[in-house]
């Protein structure tokens, strides 16, 4: 059996005796379409769903989240993306017909997705460059891999934050010579934008993007802390958050207003920052990271102000672990293909399991067993925040619990876990580093014990992590351990330990070093499809 739409022949194909569910997408033009089922024998349909779909856009393919994602990269994404996005952002040097996803790239676009080139917004003052003119713009952008290469479908300049600069219009006026030639007419030009609604040459740009039937991929990376608020804030402050000019609804009224049309072209670009030694959105402890994106995706799924918005995005794979990537796809999923509007999970925006992982309240929360006297404190170090990459950073990050390593015993803090859901799976998290000399790139000498649960065999680990400000791994000047570990509850409640030597009989470690832990949580785990309890 065979389906096809229009000049998309065998979409779907079905040999004889085969009974699965299977999907395509394809883009098409607004209007009147013909579907045509054939077969060379009986068959049947027990359902058959037609659906108008966002374009779903994805920065970038092939980028390797954090984690083990228990098979290769490239099976990774055939499992866990490429089913649930329709346009990917690539790399230029993928285009290489040597380079290893080159075959990829080309089996993508055959089947109908979109392939769009990432190029720099050159000549701004984004990238602190004198402002090009429109010839200089158009010069640019017509030589870019994006426009040249036929196997990509355009480009997606990177990105206009909102300077009221004169190449902003230029751009917009090159944007529009490009698509009045024969030979781009067919290409696609996408921008990457934050505040244009504010000035004048961000209008002409957005009206120009609009004009050439391009897409405003409208950023809205937000932490789940943010300016003027602190670390504990509750779902009601993050809400009112969200509906503020710097969140979700207010910007979006601001282009509405100020940019007649552009949410027909706006695709909202989620961040979903979750990468240690990279940035990190996810944080504090507290905060469930997997609600806080879910509560965006159902603003713009819900709130009128969105209502006509063209597509939904997320930035970018190589800035997330394994986990978040897969349920951002998976908030692709539930809103922009199925059309839900219910939450996609009923989990708290607070998770109640552990308390105080930033030692913000002291030692509340935690029982400490000193190995010496004064040999634990909870204390602060300037800037552990900002080594961390706490995306936003407006409070916290810079507390944690120091430990000094004695000779005779460890030092011991634990802490209850609490409202567990027996047999689902969690992750415990943390991270530590040298307190005086963060440069130390060691794996230090630090035990974790989880009581009451199952370890998931082979999913736990601890990782040396750099400071991601640091450009070239033998420059890396700063350092600090990553300690993941996956469980599933036995009970309600499970019990955590933690100490400064290797274990119970062994420092393991330079007796008199001081470490210092933070970013101690216990969220549940998106488990991939067929391991969830």
């Amino acid at each position: 059996m065979r389906i096809s739409v229009d000049d998309y022949k065998d979409i779907i194909t079905f040999e004889k005796n085969e009974k699965t569910t299977k999907e395509a997408m394809r883009f098409m033009p607004a209007g009147d379409h013909e579907l045509v089922v054939s077969s060379d024998g009986p068959c049947r349909i027990e359902s058959l769903v037609i659906r108008s779909i966002p374009e779903i856009l994805l920065h970038e393919f092939m980028g390797r989240p954090f984690g083990d994602l228990g098979m290769p990269l490239e099976g990774f994404y055939a499992k866990h993306v490429m089913p649930n996005v329709n346009t990917f952002v690539g790399a230029p040097s993928y285009m290489a017909e040597d380079h290893d996803f080159h075959r990829i790239f080309k089996t993508w676009t055959q089947d109908g997705g979109r392939l769009l080139l990432a190029c720099p917004a050159r000549g701004t003052p984004d990238l602190n460059e004198p402002s090009f003119t429109v010839e200089q713009a158009y010069e640019f952008m017509s030589s870019t891999a994006g426009l040249t290469n036929p196997l990509a479908d355009g480009i997606i300049i990177d990105e206009f934050t909102g300077h009221n600069d004169a190449s902003y219009s230029n751009y917009g006026k090159a944007i529009l010579q490009l698509k009045a030639e024969p030979r781009f007419k067919d290409k696609l030009v996408y921008v990457y934008m934050a505040t244009l609604h504010s000035f004048e040459h961000g209008r002409e740009l957005v009206k120009s993007v609009m004009n050439a039937e391009g897409t405003l991929a409208w950023e809205r990376y937000l932490p789940t802390s943010w300016n003027d608020h602190p670390p504990n804030s509750s779902e009601r402050e993050a809400r009112n958050f969200l509906r503020t000019e710097y969140g979700l609804v207010d910007g979006a009224l601001y282009y509405r207003d100020r940019c007649p049309g552009s949410i027909e072209h706006l695709a909202v670009c989620f961040g979903f920052f979750s990468k240690p030694g990279g940035h990190l959105s996810n944080w504090p402890p507290s905060v469930n990271y997997k609600v806080y994106l879910d509560m965006q995706f159902n603003i713009v799924a819900n709130d009128p102000v969105f209502w006509g918005t063209y597509g939904l995005m997320g930035y970018h794979t190589s800035y997330s672990d394994e986990e978040t990537l897969r349920w951002i796809c998976r908030l692709f999923r539930h809103y922009g293909m199925e059309g839900n509007t219910k939450p996609a999970t009923d989990d708290p925006y607070r998770s109640p399991h552990l308390v105080n992982g930033d030692f913000n309240d002291g030692a509340q929360g935690w029982q400490f067993a000193p190995a010496a006297e004064n040999s634990m404190r909870t204390g602060s170090k300037e800037g552990l925040g900002k080594l961390q990459k706490r995306y936003g950073r407006s409070a916290g990050g810079d507390n944690g619990l120091i430990t000094e390593r004695s000779a005779d015993r460890p030092n011991i803090i634990t802490g209850e876990i609490r409202d567990l859901e027996p047999g689902r799976l969690y992750t415990f998290r943390m991270m530590t580093c040298d307190y005086q000399d963060v440069s130390k790139r060691e794996k230090f000498a630090v035990d974790v014990t989880l009581e009451n649960v199952t370890l998931v065999p082979g999913k736990s680990f601890t990782t040396i992590t750099p400071n991601p400000g640091d450009v070239n791994v033998k420059t890396y000047k700063n350092w600090i351990n990553y300690h993941w570990y996956l469980f599933r509850a036995e009970g309600t409640t499970a019990r955590v330990t933690i100490t400064d030597w290797a274990n119970d009989h062994d420092p393991g470690g330079e007796i008199g070093q001081e470490l210092i832990f933070n970013f101690i949580q216990v969220h549940p785990y998106y488990a991939p499809e067929g391991d969830q309890p």
